[in-house]
């Protein structure tokens, strides 16, 4: 997938541009005021994923006005609820400025309320650009969506390092391009969307609240599933060691989370490239699809990450050193316990990603709060005595009662005998592995 290659790239350039640049004090500050921001983005607060599942359920069984319906509906309400957080996150930072409160030496005031309002710019765009994938890859055209993100982020990234690195642009100058990229692919989509195979934009506009109340479970899983798992492991912990530790561990610790989240990408490549074949399958009943899919899936995911434990763990700092020009110093140890989390994760992210496709992640999210709040104390007793090796343990600790209860619930949704759960692991022809993802790459 396109888009996602890029972005590993984009992700790999952007940590030694930005810790050159700003040094890692400057680059950890940058990163604890963007963690929400960021996350707001890159989850599109659970409502795309289950959008896009509904619409290519519907689209399957050739229902274009039930399609019409959810996407009005749901495009209807993540403009309202997207513009209200951003005022909230605006309104907070007025109340109490978050530099203060995070002890920021590198960024003034005046540099925070413009970055802060640049995000409350991007953020509704870039959630109604999720609503928008979702419609036109529900047609069969996740291809398209592959393209158009993928260049929206080679724009992007090609921008901030020519402004950071060339320009030397402060972070309040160089912000300003996320809101310009996000408008931009708005526009793009909503043409696509006009001029599309099914009528979606249509009068008179629809806010159906049946349609919401039939997706209020699922749009309540996946956004609580964004912003807990996703959020406590990616975001949580910065936000943690900000407060116990100080900037600096911060940047290494997103360092850190970074080459783990980069070496999770390809583990994530091949479940979400058959995503809308999940949700077209479940829509018509094929639960035997279903399963072929997820097997094929899963023996893949699970030996990738674990043949690239060792090599995570022992090249990691090596990388490191090299990727931040030797300004931010990687302790092995830190990464031992994330790295076994990645094979954990592994494990999971099939089960987690399905159960998403066929909007049946409500019962998997209730778990995950009753597991946060315990991770949350958890982890901050631990960054306080173990400092970022406390952090590491607590999230791999998570990551695993969590993995386990997903595959639980998966197991039940997609009637999986657990006599057969050996055989999803087992280890793949190379051959016909290869061979299989062709073809799903060649649909997007």
């Amino acid at each position: 997938m396109l888009s996602r290659g890029i972005n590993l790239f984009g992700q790999i350039v952007l940590v030694p541009v930005f810790a050159t640049a700003w040094g890692a004090a400057g680059y950890g500050e940058w990163v604890a005021l963007t963690a929400m921001a960021s996350y707001l983005n890159y989850s599109g607060v659970g409502l795309a994923p289950t959008v896009r599942a509904d619409m290519a359920m519907e689209h399957a069984r050739g229902d274009h006005e039930g399609m019409r319906r959810t996407f009005q509906s749901a495009a209807t309400l993540i403009l309202v609820s997207s513009a209200t957080v951003s005022l909230g996150f605006w309104l907070g930072n007025a109340v109490a400025p978050f530099g203060s409160l995070l002890h920021f030496k590198f960024l003034d005031r005046l540099s925070v309320t413009i970055i802060l309002a640049c995000f409350a710019v991007q953020i509704p765009f870039n959630l109604l650009n999720g609503i928008f994938y979702s419609a036109i890859a529900s047609t069969g055209r996740f291809a398209l969506t592959n393209r158009i993100d993928a260049g929206k982020q080679a724009v992007e990234f090609s921008s901030i390092i020519f402004l950071v690195s060339v320009v030397h642009a402060r972070p309040s100058a160089m912000v300003m391009v996320y809101p310009v990229t996000a408008i931009v692919t708005f526009v793009i989509n909503y043409s696509l969307v006009v001029f599309g195979p099914v009528p979606l934009i249509n009068l008179p506009w629809s806010l159906d609240l049946f349609a919401l109340r039939r997706l209020w479970r699922p749009i309540a899983g996946s956004l609580l599933l964004n912003f807990g798992y996703n959020g406590l492991v990616v975001q949580a912990p910065r936000i943690i060691i900000a407060m116990t530790i100080g900037p600096v561990a911060v940047a290494v610790y997103s360092v850190a989370a970074m080459l783990i989240r980069l070496a999770r990408i390809p583990l994530e490549i091949p479940i979400i490239a058959t995503l809308v074949e999940v949700s077209s399958a479940f829509g018509r009943g094929d639960m035997l699809a279903i399963h072929n899919i997820l097997k094929r899936v899963s023996q893949i995911t699970f030996w990738l990450a674990l043949m690239g434990t060792p090599f995570l763990i022992f090249l990691g700092p090596f990388i490191v050193g090299i990727w931040t020009k030797g300004r931010i110093h990687l302790p092995t140890p830190l990464l031992i316990p994330l790295s076994l989390g990645t094979v954990l994760y592994a494990l999971s992210v099939v089960g987690q990603e399905a159960l998403l496709a066929a909007n049946k992640i409500t019962k998997a999210s209730v778990w995950l709060i009753i597991l946060a709040v315990p991770y949350i104390a958890l982890c901050a007793v631990m960054s306080s005595t173990l400092n970022l090796l406390g952090t590491a343990i607590a999230v791999m600790l998570f990551e695993g009662s969590f993995g386990v209860l997903v595959i639980a619930v998966a197991l039940d949704t997609f009637d999986v005998k657990r006599s057969e759960l050996l055989s999803y692991i087992a280890p793949p022809s190379p051959s016909a592995a290869v061979r299989w993802l062709g073809r799903r790459f060649g649909k997007g």
